[in-house]
């Protein structure tokens, strides 16, 4: 009895958490970082700016990324 209520329970969360997130299954990443923005940080858009560069490397030649640029990112706050 005990595991058919843990079943039910979990597959009502389950439920919740797909009608929640529903609405934003056909957002696009970039979108919802837009609607983010106001939580980001000045490291997070250089995290997004790295990901975009990687998604057109092939039309890269050449990139220079300074080593400072790369040593801020890893520092702690």
């Amino acid at each position: 009895m005990r595991v058919e209520n843990m079943k039910k329970e979990a597959d009502a969360k389950g439920y919740l958490l797909d009608k929640t997130l529903s609405p934003y299954k056909d957002f696009d990443w970039k979108m919802l970082m837009a609607m983010n923005a106001g939580s980001m940080d000045a490291k997070d858009n250089i995290a997004f700016a790295f990901r975009e560069l990687a998604e057109n490397s092939q039309k890269i030649e050449n990139l220079n990324i300074t080593p400072d640029l790369l040593q801020s990112l890893l520092q702690n706050k």
